[in-house]
């Protein structure tokens, strides 16, 4: 079992989404695998009004966040040619969300 902490709430974040998806899609694609998140917070350009190709995915707990996570991650999305791409969220102790992201290039830092 996983133990890396998850927020309270089992929340993902899932990037590399295409312009075009939105909540109901993301819901249905997790739905589709068997997975029923209660909610989608797909974060909007609100000057462009379009996403800005991530969002949060929150389960009821974190066990089925983490199922969903290692069952879902790098598999295919029905319906498209994209894949999903998920990782843990946590809290800090602003309350704030913190996103670990891998697999970047060695010369980008921190800042």
């Amino acid at each position: 079992m996983d133990t890396r902490n998850y927020d309270n709430e089992g929340t993902l974040w899932m990037g590399n989404l295409e312009y075009w998806m939105n909540e109901s899609f993301i819901m249905n694609s997790f739905v589709e695998y068997g997975f029923i998140p209660i909610s989608i917070k797909l974060i909007i350009d609100k000057r462009l009004q379009k996403n800005h190709n991530f969002c949060f995915v929150t389960f009821r707990n974190l066990q089925e966040a983490n199922n969903a996570l290692f069952r879902l991650n790098r598999k295919k999305i029905p319906n498209t040619n994209s894949f999903f791409k998920l990782n843990v969220t946590k809290k800090s102790s602003e309350n704030k969300k913190i996103i670990y992201v891998g697999n970047l290039p060695k010369k980008i830092g921190e800042n």
